[in-house]
C-alpha cells in the first residue's frame, strides 16, 4: 500500500467486529499478504479470521521485527514489519491451518478429561484403601470392565468380598480367595458415599468426552471428505 508514510496506517480494534472491519479493509485495498509479529498468543484471533478470510498471513518472531528507531510507537514498527515483509527478510514461524487451529483446543481439551476421569478413579482407590479395600492391588487397571463393574456395585450397596470377587474376569491371575481377602473391608456410610460422589463424577466426564469424540469425528470427516471425492473422481 503506496509508500512508508504514517497515511497508510489505519488503526482497528481488538473486537471480533473489529477483526473483520480490518480484513475487509485490507481487501478493498488489494491486500492480499499480511505479517505480524507474535505477540505470546494474542495475535492468534486475528490469525484466525484472516485465515478464514483467505489472506496469506506471516507471522514472525518479536526478535526478527525489532524497530532501533529512537522514537518507537505502534504505527511506526507497523511501517517498520511491513518494509521488512516487502523486502523478504522477516523469516515465518509455524502457525497452525485453519482447521488444525481448530482440533488443536478440542484434542488438548479431550486429553484434560481423560485426565480428570484418572483423578476421580484414583480418588476412588484412595478413599476404599480407608476401609482396606485394595482395588488397586486387585486390578491393573481400575477403569477395566471389572474394575468398573466393582464400582459400580459398590455404589449401589454392594459389601460382600466374595460378590465383588466374582465380578473380576476369570483370566485374573489371583485366586477368589485372594480377591476376596483384598475386596473385603470395613465399610462406612461417609466411605461409600465418597466412592459414589467420585464415580457419578468419573460418568460425567466419560460423557463428556464421548459427546466430543463425536464431534471431533463430525470435523475430521468433513475435513476429509473432499480429498476422498478427489481421489475417487
Amino acid at each position: 500500500m503506496g509508500d512508508n508514510t504514517k497515511t497508510d496506517v489505519k488503526e482497528f480494534g481488538v473486537s471480533t467486529k473489529a477483526l473483520f472491519e480490518l480484513a475487509q479493509f485490507l481487501k478493498e485495498n488489494g491486500i492480499q499478504h499480511v505479517a505480524m509479529e507474535a505477540t505470546g498468543g494474542y495475535e492468534r484471533p486475528l490469525v484466525s479470521v484472516l485465515q478464514q478470510e483467505g489472506f496469506d498471513v506471516l507471522v514472525t518472531a518479536g526478535a526478527n521485527t525489532k524497530n532501533y528507531r529512537r522514537f518507537k510507537s505502534d504505527v511506526s514498527d507497523a511501517i517498520h514489519i511491513r518494509t521488512l515483509h516487502q523486502l523478504g527478510l522477516l523469516p515465518p514461524i509455524f502457525i497452525t491451518d485453519e482447521f488444525a487451529t481448530t482440533i488443536r483446543p478440542l484434542v488438548r481439551m479431550r486429553q484434560s478429561l481423560i485426565e480428570d476421569g484418572a483423578d476421580y478413579i484414583r480418588r476412588i482407590q484412595k478413599t476404599l484403601r480407608l476401609i482396606n479395600v485394595r482395588l488397586d492391588a486387585t486390578l491393573t487397571d481400575s477403569t477395566s470392565v471389572s474394575g468398573l463393574a466393582i464400582i459400580k456395585a459398590i455404589c449401589e450397596g454392594e459389601e460382600d468380598g466374595s460378590k465383588l470377587a466374582a465380578l473380576v474376569d476369570k483370566h485374573c491371575k489371583k485366586t477368589p480367595a485372594e480377591l476376596t481377602q483384598l475386596l473385603a473391608g470395613n465399610w462406612t456410610p461417609s466411605v461409600r458415599l465418597q466412592v459414589q460422589s467420585s464415580y457419578r463424577l468419573y460418568q460425567a466426564v466419560q460423557a463428556e468426552m464421548a459427546q466430543l469424540d463425536a464431534e471431533l469425528d463430525r470435523l475430521f470427516t468433513e475435513h476429509t471428505a473432499p480429498a476422498a471425492r478427489s481421489t475417487f473422481a
